[in-house]
């Protein structure tokens, strides 16, 4: 944790690549309360959500945490630890965050990829994110072409 800056630091995200994302005030009074009554089996221990042993919650665990509480709201809809990493890419779009922040938060390389799986059709930017996204690409793209011709010069 970076309480200073409110950065959550991941160390393995999806991928298992390392991620930092932001945090809001609420959420890190939260996890301050949280810590308190964290109990881990080791003192060096980092993860910063740990099971009743007090060991690094796993996959299957989150998973069935997440089940068991949709059960216990009598909430029906099928959701997984990975429709939150689409709902948060949703709510940062519908209030304002730009693709490139959006792509930094949650991981993403491609616009593509983020824009048609991850930010739901219900988002009130869509349509405009992707074409502004898309028109981006293209004209990057055709900065950097250069005819054959051009390619082949000299190098015969």
């Amino acid at each position: 944790m970076d309480w200073r800056n409110k950065k959550l630091i991941i160390n393995r995200g999806k991928g298992e690549e390392p991620r930092i994302i932001n945090i809001d005030r609420m959420a890190l009074d939260v996890i301050k309360i949280y810590l308190r009554y964290r109990k881990p089996k080791k003192k060096d221990e980092k993860a910063l959500f740990l099971n009743k042993h007090g060991i690094r919650i796993g996959k299957t665990a989150l998973r069935n945490l997440i089940i068991y509480n949709l059960v216990e709201a009598g909430i029906t809809k099928r959701i997984t630890p990975h429709s939150f990493r689409r709902f948060t890419a949703t709510l940062m779009h519908d209030n304002g965050k730009t693709l490139r922040n959006i792509m930094a938060q949650t991981g993403h390389k491609s616009v593509d990829t983020l824009v048609k799986h991850y930010i739901q059709s219900s988002s009130r930017h869509y349509k405009n994110a992707y074409e502004d996204a898309m028109s981006s690409l293209e004209r990057k793209s055709e900065s950097n072409y250069k005819p054959e011709e051009e390619k082949d010069k000299g190098y015969q």
